[in-house]
């Protein structure tokens, strides 16, 4: 939207992020704490296990904004697309997993 309140050219970039998630409830708290975790640390290759909530971006973008040589793999996939893990195989050193508290299938 060009216009009104809402429009892409007041709204913030952080803010856009998100606007499409509102069903979802407001995380970004939870993003953003994520995201800096992985900023203060050391590590490079950050794993996404988005089995309880697929929006990753949000959390990617920041990232890539302030570290470019940091890489993402997906972790915890159990669907066919598993079956090809091997061909691109990376040990993340964190892994985001918004959701996943308190679920025991989470744990590693």
């Amino acid at each position: 939207m060009l216009v009104g309140p809402r429009s892409v050219l007041q709204t913030s970039r952080a803010d856009q992020y998100f606007a499409d998630t509102k069903q979802f409830g407001d995380r970004r708290a939870e993003y953003k704490q994520a995201a800096a975790l992985v900023a203060s640390s050391a590590c490079n290759s950050v794993g996404i296990d988005n089995r309880h909530f697929q929006i990753e971006y949000p959390f990617q973008r920041p990232l890539l904004d302030a570290r470019l040589r940091l890489r993402f793999t997906h972790t915890g996939v159990t669907n066919a697309s598993a079956r090809y893990a091997a061909d691109r195989a990376i040990t993340p050193c964190a892994v985001m997993c918004l959701g996943c508290a308190g679920k025991q299938e989470s744990v590693r």
